[in-house]
C-alpha cells in the first residue's frame, strides 16, 4: 500500500467522521456496485485489493453509513466551489473526480430522516449549479487517491485521472441549520398534503404499485413512453409511492440518453412528478413541493 495512498484516504474517512462506512466497487462496464460495510481501519487495511479492482477499470466509492449527517453534491464546477465559503456552504471533503469536476461533501451537524436529507442534496444541487440526479440521501462518493476510469475521461496514453483530495476537514456549513429546518418543514408538509390526498381522493391507497414497465408495454400509450411514465407516476403517487422513489424509477426503469445529460434526464423525472401531482391528484400549489431554499436559483 502506498503511504500516500493511505495518508489521503485517511483525511478523506476523517472529516466524514464516522465510525462506519458502506464501500462501493462499481463495475465500469454494468454499473453494479457491490456495497459493504467497513471501518476506518479495515478501509485501510484493504487499499492493496481495491488498488488492484480500480485497474480493472472498478470505481471505489464510499459513503458513511446510514445514519450520519452528510450530504453529497456531485458534478460541481470550479466556480461555485471557490463561492462555497462565502456562500455559507463550507464543504467538509471536496474532491476533484475529472479535471474541472467536484464532488463536495458537507455536515449538517445532526442527522435528519431520509426524506429530508434527499431534499436537502436537491436544495444544494439546485444552488450550486449541480447534478440533481445524483443528489439523494443515499448517494456514495469517490474515494480520493483513486483512478476515475470512465471512458470519456482516459487520455491519450491509455491513462485515467486520479481523483484528487482538495479539502478535509471537520466543520459543520453555516447554513446548515438553515437547509435542515426547511427540508424537515418541506417533508411535513408533503406528508400533510398525502394525508389531504387520502381524504380527498377515496381511490388513492397505499401499496399494491404496479412495475412501471407493465405502463411501457399497455397498448394505451400506444409506444408513447413520455404518457406511460406519466401514467405510472400518477399511479405509484396515488398509491403512496413518495415522489423521490417514483423519480428514481422512472430515471432508471428505461435508457434516457436521448434526453441529455444526466441532469437533464433527472429534469425529465422532476418534471414528469410534478406533472402527475398536477394531473392526477388535482395539485396546483407546486410550491408545496418546492422548499423555499430551492427557488433562490444557483450561488453566483
Amino acid at each position: 500500500m502506498s503511504r500516500d495512498l493511505g495518508s489521503i484516504v485517511s483525511h478523506q474517512l476523517r472529516a466524514l467522521g464516522n465510525n462506519a462506512f458502506e464501500l462501493g466497487v462499481q463495475g465500469r462496464g454494468t454499473g453494479r456496485m457491490q456495497l459493504r460495510t467497513y471501518g476506518p481501519v479495515a478501509i485501510l487495511d484493504s487499499l492493496d485489493a481495491l488498488r488492484a479492482k480500480n485497474a480493472t477499470q472498478h470505481f471505489i466509492r464510499v459513503r458513511p453509513k446510514w445514519p450520519h449527517p452528510f450530504v453529497l453534491v456531485d458534478d460541481v464546477k470550479i466556480g461555485h466551489v471557490q463561492a462555497l465559503d462565502e456562500a455559507g456552504l463550507s464543504a467538509s471533503v471536496v474532491v476533484e473526480t475529472s479535471p474541472g469536476n467536484f464532488q463536495v461533501w458537507l455536515d449538517l451537524g445532526r442527522c435528519t430522516n431520509r426524506d429530508a436529507t434527499t431534499v436537502i442534496a436537491r436544495t444544494l444541487a439546485r444552488l450550486l449549479d449541480a447534478d440533481r440526479g445524483a443528489a439523494n440521501w443515499r448517494q456514495a462518493g469517490a474515494l480520493a487517491g483513486f483512478l476515475n476510469c470512465k471512458t470519456k475521461h482516459q487520455r491519450r496514453d491509455g491513462t485515467y485521472p486520479t481523483v484528487q483530495l482538495h479539502c478535509a476537514r471537520q466543520q459543520v456549513f453555516a447554513r446548515a441549520e438553515e437547509l435542515v429546518a426547511s427540508a424537515e418543514r418541506t417533508v411535513a408538509s408533503r406528508r400533510k398534503r398525502w394525508e389531504e390526498i387520502g381524504r380527498l381522493y377515496p381511490h388513492a391507497r397505499s401499496g399494491n404499485v404496479k412495475p412501471i414497465a407493465s405502463f411501457h408495454g399497455h397498448p394505451r400509450y400506444d409506444g408513447d413512453l413520455h404518457r406511460a411514465d406519466l401514467g405510472w407516476a400518477i399511479h405509484a403517487l396515488s398509491h403512496g409511492l413518495g415522489a423521490d422513489e417514483v423519480e428514481r424509477t422512472i430515471l432508471t426503469a428505461r435508457d434516457l440518453n436521448h434526453k441529455g445529460s444526466r441532469r437533464e434526464q433527472a429534469r425529465y423525472a422532476a418534471r414528469t412528478v410534478r406533472a402527475a401531482y398536477r394531473k392526477g391528484l388535482g395539485l396546483t400549489d407546486e410550491r408545496a413541493l418546492t422548499p423555499r431554499l430551492e427557488q433562490e436559483g444557483p450561488v453566483r
